[in-house]
C-alpha cells in the first residue's frame, strides 16, 4: 500500500486536497494516483478511492459532508430506523442536492472511530435514494477530521434536534456507550438543545442502555409508571438487560442479535436458569418495540401483575 493510499484509507476513503497536502503528498503524486485508478476526483479539491460509497459521494457532491444520524452511524452510534441521507453544509453554502451519484459503491465505509467490535458485529445502512435531509453547520470542518462526515459534537447536536425525543435520547445513550464522546461532553451538547434539555436534566438512564432499541424500551416501560432497573445481574440466572418492578427480567434483542450459535444458546441458558429459580423473563425483539408496542405493553403489564401475585403468595422479596 502506497503512502497516499494509506492516507486515504485512514481518512475513510474520501479526502480533501488540503488533507493530502498536510500529509506531505505533492500534486504530481495525486495526478499519478488518478492515472493509476487509485484516486477518483469527485469535485474540485475532493478525491475518493474506488472503495468510497455512494452516500459519501452524494454528500461531497452536495457541497457538504454526512451529518446528523448519517454521520453518527459511521461510528457505530444508534441512527434511528429511517433510511434518509442526512447531509450537513455550511450556512454560507448553496447545496446541490441529488438522489443519485455518478460514483461510489454499495458497500458502506466505516468511520475511523468505529471500533473493531462494531465493524465486526454491525452494519451501516445506506440511504434509499430519496432527497437528502439538509442540516447546516457553522464554518468549515476541521482539517484533521475525516472531512466527509461532520465531527461527532456537530452530528450529535443535529440529531438531537432532528429525531423524536425517544430516538434523540437513544442517540445520546449510544454515543456515550460507544465511547465516541465522553459522557460530560455529550450531555453538555444535549443541554444546549432546547427540545431535549429538560429530558436530559431529569432522566436517570442516560448512557446506560446498550442499544438504541433497549433505550426506547426502557423509557417506555418507565413511562407506564413501573420501576425499571437496567443492566440487572441475577445471582444464578446471569446478566439481563434489566428488571421491571423487581419481579420480571427482560431482554431486548436488537436487529443484529445472536451473531453466533454460542450467543443464541447462552441467552436461552440464562432464561432457563432464571425461570428455574422463580424469576420470569420477557424477551422482545426490535420489531416488537418499534412496530408493535401495544402488544409488548399488554404483555409486560400482565406478566408484572402475575409475577407480583406469585411473589406475594410465596412471601418473596423483590429480586432487584
Amino acid at each position: 500500500m502506497s503512502h497516499l493510499t494509506s492516507i486515504v484509507s485512514r481518512a475513510g476513503e474520501v479526502v480533501h486536497v488540503r488533507q493530502l497536502q498536510h500529509a506531505g503528498v505533492r500534486r504530481r503524486a495525486i495526478l499519478a494516483a488518478i492515472e493509476r485508478g487509485e484516486l477518483i476526483r469527485i469535485r474540485v479539491g475532493w478525491y475518493a478511492s474506488p472503495r468510497a460509497d455512494v452516500d459519501q459521494w452524494k454528500a461531497v457532491l452536495a457541497g457538504g459532508a454526512l451529518g446528523c444520524v448519517s454521520a453518527l452511524a459511521r461510528d457505530g452510534v444508534w441512527s434511528g430506523i429511517g433510511r434518509d441521507l442526512h447531509v450537513s453544509v455550511s450556512r454560507a453554502a448553496h447545496p446541490r442536492l441529488m438522489t443519485s451519484a455518478p460514483g461510489g459503491v454499495r458497500v458502506p465505509v466505516w468511520g475511523p472511530r468505529a471500533s473493531a467490535d462494531v465493524r465486526r458485529n454491525r452494519s451501516v445502512r445506506l440511504s434509499t435514494g430519496e432527497m437528502p435531509t439538509v442540516h447546516r453547520h457553522e464554518g468549515g470542518i476541521p482539517l484533521g477530521h475525516p472531512t466527509w462526515a461532520v465531527p461527532a459534537p456537530i452530528a450529535l447536536a443535529q440529531a438531537l434536534r432532528c429525531q423524536t425525543s425517544e430516538h434523540a435520547l437513544a442517540v445520546l445513550d449510544s454515543i456515550i456507550r460507544e465511547g465516541v464522546m465522553a459522557r460530560d461532553e455529550a450531555i453538555a451538547v444535549a443541554r444546549r438543545v432546547p427540545s431535549v434539555a429538560r429530558l436530559v436534566a431529569t432522566d436517570p438512564f442516560i448512557g446506560i442502555p446498550e442499544s438504541g432499541v433497549e433505550s426506547i424500551f426502557l423509557r417506555r416501560v418507565a413511562a407506564l409508571g413501573l420501576s425499571v432497573r437496567p443492566q440487572f445481574r441475577h445471582p444464578v440466572g446471569g446478566r439481563f438487560d434489566g428488571i421491571i418492578e423487581g419481579c420480571l427480567a427482560y431482554e431486548v434483542d436488537g436487529f443484529a442479535h445472536h451473531a453466533s450459535a454460542d450467543a443464541f444458546a447462552a441467552d436461552h441458558d440464562r432464561t432457563l436458569r432464571s425461570l428455574a429459580f422463580g424469576l420470569p423473563v420477557i424477551r422482545v425483539t426490535a420489531r416488537h418495540v418499534l412496530a408493535d408496542w401495544p402488544i409488548v405493553e399488554s404483555a409486560i403489564l400482565r406478566a408484572v401483575a402475575d409475577a407480583r401475585l406469585l411473589r406475594d403468595i410465596r412471601h418473596l422479596p423483590p429480586a432487584g
